[in-house]
């Protein structure tokens, strides 16, 4: 959903559409970072579970830092709309790669989701 509204940034000409999208993008996108939040810790063992975010943490803020530059780079050649594609498939290549390779730990032991 946080997709469909970084693609409709760039097709839609109306200030009402354009305000729906942004309100349909930045609710999922913080939905999203808030399951990450819950979700990651519980992957890593006990031991490892604050440094296992701290990583998970670490590589959203080397991302975060390296957007500005390519969206400045890509408005400088003026291709508006590949800007909203690219993070559309940004997050879309996030929920593909947690359904194919993201594990069930709902009513699970934290310790059984750190080892399976």
């Amino acid at each position: 959903m946080a997709a469909s509204g970084c693609l409709a940034f760039g097709l839609v000409r109306s200030p009402a559409l354009l305000l729906c999208s942004i309100m349909l993008f930045k609710f999922f996108d913080q939905q999203g970072a808030l399951t990450v939040m819950a979700y990651v810790p519980e992957l890593y063992p006990t031991r490892l579970r604050v440094m296992g975010n701290a990583y998970a943490g670490s590589a959203s803020r080397v991302t975060s830092a390296l957007a500005p530059m390519m969206v400045g780079f890509l408005i400088a050649m003026h291709f508006f709309m590949t800007i909203w594609a690219i993070f559309a498939g940004v997050y879309l290549a996030g929920a593909l790669i947690m359904w194919v390779f993201g594990q069930e730990t709902k009513g699970r032991i934290l310790e059984e989701c750190a080892q399976s």
